[in-house]
């Protein structure tokens, strides 16, 4: 029985962004832009998320993937959602105005709780459902130095709810960003963009940046209205005397997301978010680096013209990367969280027992990589420990291995296991809401349960890079995953309660009831054509081998998913500073939301007059004139937004050539 208006009530409560932090960030990426495409073929991109220390990404015995400052800039896209869509083994799906669905290996829907996402080190989930609201992750695109992704486990060093994957967004350092730059946009759904950044130096190796940014977007839904955001933020960079670097770095937000109509209530959900962030590299010690970060992090739901949740969010990390000694090279570290939140009841439907909660969190772990046979061999062994209040102690080990068979090929492999610890809303939720039917009038009840455990995977994966010569290359990955105590609402028989009047009455709580099996495929395949023309081509496949009849959450795993999405995009530099850029995506259908299975081309022209001015002019999905990709689980009677087609002109100078 479908619980048609439990939906929207329920879902309005998960309306929070940024809480936690995890590890520093590492080393920024140079500018890039002067180089041909040949050029940047051959380099090996630097990465930090896969090892949680600096290594070059085919190094690195997982499925990783980076997106640089110049795949940015190439895209044409307005928010990070739309950047990750060209990663292997990542769904993304846009579901209303300010509303995405984005997962790594499966389990994509708008409360995807299975991904860790981090900027610069910090982690920006929501303790209310355990994932990530995209549209309060307003990170300046032209200020991201590069996205790295590593599809797969990674709870041995990143910890709870890296499950299937993780992303670590991390921008460029203020000494990148000296001078002034203006930014304006305009399009037909992206209505105005405006932005203001500004750097310089300070001391003699101090250096600061600033920026205020501003947006519009238009609805997607007649019913509701448009989406604006303004932010501001700034960051320090330095360098002590004695080799120690230290960042500081905040920001503040406020966004109004619009009034929808939705069963005869206006819902006004508006949004305010504050950070501060604080990194230290320190110098040699200990015969290696110590580096520490702590972050602090506010957040203030708005909805039906009243403050509808608040939370809090203290985070203090070290980390210790030892130099390497014979064969051996050691990383190890530990954390502390706090954090508080507090939801007020919503219209009589929704309540917290209890209203308010405070909990701590605390971790250990320990990683050693073990070289063999002239480095070409290595071995990865590594765990995490962490202790949470809802559930106890935790453990998640890894192991990992790579070995280079000659300069043309590569193979990896690794078994992890990872676990995702229960979210507010599975404990402690108290839901009455009124389902329609045609015969006598229902009422869902739904429950917390402060008894939940944590969801576990045991993961295998197996992985071929091959280089075939400097201008072509080709990632694959292979993995399977067995996903045991689930949590899911179980079905439950109807109650006919006499009255007077009369009426049904379901009642369950939430359980860690369900199982599934999950195995897939991803393959990148990058090639340079010609000096100034580079194509790459991207597949991801997903196998439910096991999850008939399982719904988590009210959402059937088996058909939950494209089980196929392909895509390729070319990159042309023409004469006269002009930039052509042509992608081409498929992706399938997705059978529980009735989502056919749809393709879409975009193209982008662009102009740069050497560094200071910048035009480029994107149509976006020039094949359909619309189409959907997945239904808004907050309103039961969406089938969720009908993309069309859309223009957007960008106009960017700068100070400093």
């Amino acid at each position: 029985m479908k619980c048609a208006k439990s939906k929207p009530v329920i879902a309005s409560l998960l309306l929070g962004c940024i809480a936690a932090v995890s590890s520093p960030s590492g080393a920024q990426e140079s500018d890039l832009s002067h180089l041909d495409l040949a050029t940047l073929m051959n380099m090996d991109v630097t990465v930090t998320s896969a090892a949680r220390r600096a290594q070059v990404s085919s190094d690195a015995a997982a499925a990783v993937f980076v997106i640089t400052r110049e795949d940015i800039r190439h895209s044409g896209a307005t928010s990070i959602p739309d950047l990750l869509r060209f990663v292997p083994g990542i769904q993304v799906a846009r579901i209303a105005n300010g509303r995405w669905a984005v997962s790594a290996r499966g389990f994509n829907s708008r409360f995807a709780n299975k991904l860790l996402v981090l900027v610069d080190g910090r982690d920006i989930y929501t303790p209310q459902f355990s994932g990530v609201y995209w549209e309060y992750q307003q990170v300046p695109l032209s200020e991201i130095a590069r996205i790295e992704i590593v599809c797969g486990p990674g709870g041995a060093l990143w910890g709870a709810n890296a499950v299937n994957g993780v992303i670590n967004i991390i921008t460029n350092s203020a000494a990148e960003s000296a001078g002034l730059k203006l930014t304006g946009a305009v399009g037909n759904e992206d209505q105005d963009n405006a932005s203001l950044h500004f750097g310089g130096a300070f001391g003699e190796n101090n250096a600061y940046r600033a920026y205020i940014q501003h947006f519009d977007r238009a609805s997607y839904n007649e019913a509701a209205s448009g989406w604006s955001h303004v932010q501001s933020g700034w960051r320090v960079d330095g360098r002590t005397d004695e080799g120690s670097n230290y960042t500081l770095q905040g920001d503040v937000a406020y966004e109004d997301l619009g009034e929808q109509e939705s069963f005869a209530l206006d819902t006004v959900m508006k949004n305010t978010t504050a950070s501060l962030n604080m990194n230290w590299d320190g110098a040699s010690f200990a015969n290696g680096r110590l580096a520490a970060q702590s972050s602090f992090s506010f957040r203030q739901s708005e909805q039906f013209e009243q403050t509808f949740d608040r939370e809090k969010a203290l985070d203090l990390n070290l980390q210790h990367s030892a130099p390497r000694t014979g064969r051996q090279l050691m990383t190890f570290g530990g954390g502390w969280r706090w954090q508080q939140d507090k939801a007020y009841d919503i219209l009589g439907y929704l309540s917290f027992d209890p209203r308010s909660a405070t909990r701590t969190q605390a971790s250990l772990f320990a990683q050693d990589e073990i070289f063999f046979f002239s480095d070409r061999v290595r071995v990865t062994l590594g765990a995490k420990l962490e202790h949470h209040e809802y559930t106890g102690f935790a453990f998640q080990p890894t192991t990992r291995a790579l070995w280079r068979v000659n300069e043309q090929n590569t193979l990896w492999i690794a078994y992890s296991r990872a676990i995702r610890t229960p979210s507010r809303f599975e404990r402690a939720v108290d839901v009455l809401a009124g389902a329609e039917q045609d015969v006598l009038p229902a009422y869902i009840y739904l429950r917390g349960n402060p008894d939940i455990q944590e969801e576990r995977l045991n993961a295998r994966e197996l992985g071929w890079r091959w280089r075939a010569s400097q201008q072509l290359s080709l990632d694959l990955s292979l993995f399977d995953n067995h996903y045991d105590s689930l949590v899911q609402v179980p079905v439950v028989v109807p109650q006919l309660i006499l009255g007077p009047p009369p009426y049904l009455l379901i009642s369950s709580t939430f359980q860690n009831a369900a199982r599934a099996h999950y195995q897939g495929a991803g393959l990148m395949v990058d090639w340079v054509v010609l000096p100034t023309l580079r194509a790459q081509a991207m597949g991801s496949w997903l196998l439910h081998v096991e999850a008939p009849g399982i719904e988590v959450l009210g959402r059937a795993l088996e058909g939950g998913d494209p089980t196929k999405s392909y895509a390729f995009r070319l990159r042309n530099d023409l004469p006269f500073n002009i930039e052509l850029d042509l992608s081409y995506r498929y992706v399938g259908a997705i059978p529980t939301d009735e989502i056919r299975a749809y393709d879409s081309v975009d193209l982008r022209l662009g102009w740069r007059d050497g560094k200071r001015w910048e035009l480029s002019f994107t149509l976006d999905n020039l094949l359909n004139d619309v189409h959907s990709e997945m239904a808004d689980e907050q309103n039961s009677l969406d089938p969720g937004a009908r993309i069309s087609r859309s223009v957007f002109f960008k106009v960017q100078w700068r100070s400093n050539p």
